[in-house]
């Protein structure tokens, strides 16, 4: 079971980059891109790229990842930084990227704590990409990471709602309800949401 502070860090906000200082910045070359003769900054608060002060629409963001990813991938990243960068794709709503940035860390990720840490974004990152049955498969994928992890049971029964499987929702809503109710937690309104969708 994850302890209190481990479930803060496997909260629907995941961020590594909050307090491990990874970034952008960190590659050279990589906050800045040039495509078609304008150089795009990228902007660490508000996860745009940025021309003239003008954030690029979603389209040119994602080119602009690409190029970034090949930047990225020529600096032989570790474990953390291909975390970071997954979830910085996951904000920036490319999450086909993110996706593969969370399995490429995953596989390489040293300890299991830091695979339980990665799996809601990973999870969330599926579902954004219209694959909630990628999601659901995290729990036959990972079982021995499920236990106490009420933010990836909430996530599963979310991703059973997409898939319209309302038996299986509504067992991981239960389980993840329990965790919480157990920890004296509040109960978040991502749960109460997939509760709201269970029963509609």
């Amino acid at each position: 079971m994850l302890s209190r502070k481990e479930d803060i860090m496997c909260d629907l906000r995941e961020s590594p980059g909050q307090s491990s200082g990874f970034s952008f910045v960190r590659f050279h070359g990589v906050e800045r891109m040039t495509y078609e003769g304008r150089e795009y900054r990228f902007n660490e608060h508000t996860y745009k790229w940025i021309y003239d002060g003008i954030a690029a629409e979603h389209g040119l963001a994602v080119t602009l990842n690409g190029l970034a990813e090949s930047v990225i991938l020529s600096h032989d990243p570790g474990f953390e930084d291909l975390w970071e960068f997954a979830y910085i794709f996951r904000q920036m709503g490319d999450h086909r990227r993110s996706i593969k940035f969370y399995e490429w860390a995953i596989a390489m990720a040293p300890y299991r704590k830091e695979i339980r840490w990665m799996l809601p974004g990973l999870s969330s990152a599926y579902r954004k990409a219209n694959m909630p049955e990628k999601a659901v498969m995290l729990r036959e994928r990972f079982p021995m990471h499920l236990s106490g992890h009420a933010v990836l049971f909430t996530l599963l029964a979310a991703a059973y709602c997409d898939m319209r499987d309302r038996v299986n929702a509504k067992q991981c809503a239960a389980r993840a309800y329990a965790i919480y109710k157990e920890r004296g937690a509040v109960i978040p309104e991502e749960l109460h949401a997939a509760y709201r969708r269970i029963k509609a």
